[in-house]
């Protein structure tokens, strides 16, 4: 199955109760207890695997990132144990950041070449990423770890990254009108607190891209065995810093 662009479902009102829930939450990531046990490499790709997390990125990066011409360069922000290295060619050039320092040990060790890790914030003044550089920016699965201003500030900073012509793209779960049972027992349990709505994730996009598509998958998780309906939104973004219409 090949991602279909411009697929998409409608959203919630901007006061559903699920938003409120998520909106009014203290934090926007939990790591602690039962969760924490997600922050070991190992059992983190474990549980991918189970979830069909191969699966998902494999159609990710069949259905919006080979259709993109000419990239070489690629930068992950929260990269993670670089699960996504396995759907990528070997020669491209990546730089990959993560908080997480078991994640980048993890990844270090299984990915030479011309891939770089940094255990660290993207906007710290240490080993920042040089600007106007990258073809493609990658940030799968973290929007709906951080508040609105830290959301604005990995856009800004995708966007500071990127040559003009290049794309950011975003994977994250959705809040979306028509919601399984699965997804609505599922979804509070993620580790990030903060998954918004359609329109509530293109306007944070839009603070500094100029073109922001937006297109939602419910079909990207799977159970093991097919035991049960695993229909889950996702929101795929792909934004692009269009040459000479740069916003200030």
């Amino acid at each position: 199955m090949v991602l279909l662009r411009g697929e998409h479902v409608k959203t919630l009102p901007s006061e559903s109760p699920l938003q409120r829930k998520f909106h009014q939450a203290e934090v926007s990531h939990v790591g602690t207890g039962v969760r924490s046990i997600l922050s070991l490499p190992w059992l983190y790709m474990l549980h991918q695997k189970v979830w069909g997390g191969d699966i998902l990125l494999r159609l990710y990066v069949r259905g919006f990132l080979h259709p993109i011409k000419n990239w070489t360069r690629i930068l992950e922000i929260g990269c993670g144990p670089a699960r996504i290295l396995q759907h990528l060619p070997a020669k491209i050039e990546y730089v990959g950041y993560d908080m997480n320092p078991r994640y980048i040990e993890y990844a270090r060790e299984r990915h030479t070449g011309r891939k770089t890790f940094y255990c660290q914030h993207i906007g710290e003044d240490t080993l920042r990423p040089p600007s106007n550089y990258f073809d493609v920016v990658l940030a799968t699965g973290v929007l709906h770890h951080l508040t609105d201003q830290d959301s604005k500030s990995l856009i800004d900073s995708a966007y500071d990254c990127l040559r003009p012509g290049g794309f950011l793209l975003t994977l994250d779960p959705v809040i979306c009108k028509k919601r399984s049972l699965f997804e609505r027992i599922v979804m509070p349990m993620d580790r990030g607190q903060a998954i918004l709505s359609f329109d509530h994730y293109v306007s944070l996009a839009k603070t500094r891209f100029e073109t922001v598509h937006g297109y939602v998958r419910d079909d990207l998780v799977r159970v093991p065995f097919g035991l049960i309906q695993t229909r889950y939104n996702h929101l795929i973004m792909n934004c692009s810093r269009v040459p000479g219409c740069e916003k200030r």
